[in-house]
């Protein structure tokens, strides 16, 4: 393993807080309704005309959310005349003084910040004058009013960070009255001062599902990949809360990470949360990054209770976009199906991504379809006499960092800078294996971090699958006594051990691991220990 500082230095790269504490009144996330755009923000969502599609331009400035009709946009900008086509803006007050507008359209009183609000509208006629342009905008202005009619008000919020549990969205007849008398002033800059309260965790929760982790994601796919595999999404998200002043709520164990190759290259991340209890929350997310070919792309699962209880497939992208796909099955954790109908789902999200699916991946190993399952093997721990190192024992190198060892020239091996060099017993790219990893040696004992970091991280990793687990203070192997961990769980209905042993040569801190069907591990223990005896620093 990596040195523990260094693993978490390397992950507060991108946790940040997602909002201080504070939200802002015009932050919004962009998504789909059918045929129509909408803009989401803390107290409601905006539901555009269809019509508008591919037609707008979209800015935010301190006093709203301004609509363009891009083409007169596009146009007056290439004339050095900022503000063309200008359709509408969502602004807000504190107060009524929005009245004095020459002319507006009233949204209505917002029941979680107490802030009036409205749709500014052009004062003049912003249209640019040639061709078909002014006759679009003449249609798109008429259709302002669409707006207006189909506003929706979230009853309690804030709506961009998820409902309470129970709040829906009102009927378009209730969102509050339309239109208004048009004032006399001359285009006053009306503003007020964004509406801040402290966060709750499912609000952070949203905003860490919804926004940082695909924000991030898109960023920087390796490191995000790279900080879930090494700490886990569970301390990401307490990380997270913990900025943000919030308590993590959630238990640790209903956060688990199964990761499955995509394609030949890819990587593909389904992640498990704990059940949503209001409206945009997730049930699940998934990553998926394929190097080769630059696809990066980021699906959910989310809760919806508008019209019942449901569960959609939804995809984001690098803009903020957020498409619904279809309809998914609330899955029970409880049920004695669930596994199968979780990967089911991965499968309908791979389908979706254009993706083939392989069979799960575990710490960089790939679990081949067609394995089949065991009973469970005895508790006695295998060890090997190592004293006569076969001669014809092939050198292993690794140049990357620095050491080399023996192994049976049969084997296959490969190297990777995520967990070192991968010994291969009896096929490529399946267990069982063996790894050999150097690292800075781990601040803290290695038996200490075994009790207090890696089994915690195999207990969330595995949940209920994990079947038993034992820590050695002195486990025997290769000529030496060295602390310890001994795991086993199922995977896909197979019993699965993995053994973990550290070895501190002062500087460093070498990690063993061997990992085989339970009952099946003499090659791989035999390998295990020729690697500790044999090994070099060079």
């Amino acid at each position: 393993m990596k040195r523990l500082a260094a693993v978490l230095a390397a992950a507060c790269l991108f946790l940040v807080p997602v909002h201080a504490g504070q939200a802002s009144t015009f932050d919004y996330v962009k998504g789909m309704t059918g045929e129509n755009t909408t803009y989401m923000f803390n107290d409601l969502m905006l539901i555009l005309p269809a019509d508008w599609d591919g037609k707008i331009t979209v800015e935010t400035k301190e006093q709203g959310v301004y609509f363009y009709q891009s083409e007169s946009y596009e146009r007056y900008m290439e004339d050095g005349m900022p503000g063309g086509g200008f359709l509408c803006s969502l602004s807000a007050s504190k107060d009524d003084s929005y009245t004095s507008l020459p002319s507006y359209r009233f949204l209505g009183i917002s029941d979680i910040s107490g802030l009036h609000y409205y749709l500014s509208l052009p004062s003049d006629y912003p249209a640019y004058m040639e061709g078909d342009i002014p006759a679009e905008y003449d249609r798109m202005l008429e259709q302002v009013d669409y707006i207006v009619e189909n506003v929706k008000f979230f009853s309690e919020g804030p709506g961009l960070s998820g409902h309470e549990s129970g709040s829906t969205f009102p009927d378009a007849a209730e969102a509050g009255p339309s239109g208004g008398e048009e004032g006399a002033a001359d285009d006053p800059q009306i503003s007020s001062d964004p509406v801040t309260a402290a966060w709750t965790p499912q609000e952070v929760r949203n905003e860490f599902e919804h926004s940082m982790i695909p924000r991030y994601f898109f960023e920087s796919p390796d490191s995000m990949l790279d900080g879930i595999d090494e700490v886990g999404i569970y301390w990401l998200w307490e990380s997270v809360c913990g900025e943000n002043g919030v308590d993590p709520y959630y238990p640790k164990e209903n956060y688990i990470e199964h990761w499955y190759p995509a394609n030949e290259n890819g990587t593909f991340v389904q992640i498990e949360l704990p059940d949503p209890e209001a409206n945009l929350l997730c049930y699940r997310i998934y990553l998926i990054y394929d190097p080769s070919t630059g696809q990066t792309a980021y699906y959910t699962a989310e809760y919806d209770n508008l019209l019942g209880d449901a569960c959609f497939l939804c995809s984001w992208d690098e803009d903020r976009t957020h498409s619904l796909l279809d309809e998914l099955e609330i899955l029970d954790r409880t049920a004695d199906d669930y596994n199968e109908k979780l990967r089911a789902e991965a499968e309908k999200v791979a389908q979706a991504a254009g993706v083939a699916l392989g069979w799960p991946v575990e710490d960089g190993s790939i679990h081949a379809e067609g394995d089949e399952g065991t009973e469970a093997g005895s508790d006695t721990i295998v060890t090997v006499d190592g004293d006569d190192i076969d001669e014809d024992l092939e050198v292993i190198s690794c140049p990357e960092q620095e050491f080399s060892f023996k192994a049976d020239p049969s084997y296959i091996w490969d190297y990777n800078d995520g967990t070192g060099i991968t010994v291969y017993t009896e096929g490529e790219k399946r267990i069982p294996y063996i790894i050999v990893y150097r690292a800075e040696d781990l601040i803290v004992e290695a038996y200490e971090y075994i009790t207090e970091q890696f089994t915690p991280h195999m207990q969330q990793q595995y949940g209920d699958n994990l079947v038993e687990y034992t820590e050695y203070e002195a486990y025997e192997i290769g000529g030496k006594q060295l602390p310890a961990g001994l795991y086993k769980y199922n995977v896909e209905g197979t019993l699965v051990d993995l053994l973990r042993i550290y070895d501190s040569t002062g500087s460093q801190t070498v990690a063993y691991t061997a990992k085989y069907i339970d009952g099946q591990g003499e090659a791989e223990l035999k390998a295990l220990d020729t690697a500790v005896r044999t090994f070099t620093e060079e």
